[in-house]
């Protein structure tokens, strides 16, 4: 989408999508592009703080946290227990044939906690700082809403915190005009 402007006086720009032929998507006001995209972003806002104040967010990492240090101790824990192994080898606790289907089964038990180890790591959740987040969302909304900012400083502060924007509208008939619906993506 890109914006449209006219030099006739009553005309007022227009967000369209002159590039292609094959988009059949009805091009809609600039206020009303601006305006869905400062309600999508007091949503985003709304749904941060609704997750700054959930504990469930923290609870999971620390729940994630301790599996992760108890899979962490039971693998120092077989590592030690090997270790006691080839001492009592050494000393002559165990013949050969002993000594060498403990070590097998030992070795099993410590690949097993690391795969463990490395599942748990890939799963991780990953910690959002809702607040730093926040903070970002409210500063782009008076960017946005502030008259004075220019156009390339307002488009410069919403790709650093915006991954993309889908837009989608409702036509309301000719000479109706028309409803943007935004999905926006936070980076």
């Amino acid at each position: 989408m890109c914006l449209q402007t006219y030099n006739k006086r009553n005309t007022t720009p227009r967000f369209t999508h002159g590039e292609s032929q094959l988009c059949t998507k009805k091009s809609s006001t600039y206020e009303s592009v601006m305006g869905a995209t400062v309600d999508a972003l007091q949503a985003c806002i709304t749904d941060y703080e609704l997750k700054m104040n959930q504990d469930s967010i923290l609870e999971e990492y620390q729940q994630y946290q301790t599996v992760l240090d108890g899979l962490e101790a039971e693998l120092d824990k077989q590592e030690k227990r090997r270790k006691r192994l080839f001492d009592a080898f050494e000393d002559g606790a165990y013949t050969q044939d002993e000594f060498i289907e403990r070590k097998q089964a030992q070795a099993k038990t410590i690949e097993e906690i690391k795969k463990q180890i490395q599942e748990s790591k890939s799963n991780a959740p990953v910690p959002v700082n809702y607040p730093q987040k926040n903070i970002q969302l409210r500063k782009l909304l008076e960017t946005l809403c502030d008259p004075e900012t220019d156009a390339k400083a307002k488009n410069r502060f919403l790709k650093e915190i915006v991954e993309k924007i889908d837009y989608d509208v409702i036509d309301k008939g000719r000479n109706k005009g028309s409803q943007p619906i935004l999905d926006i993506y936070l980076k």
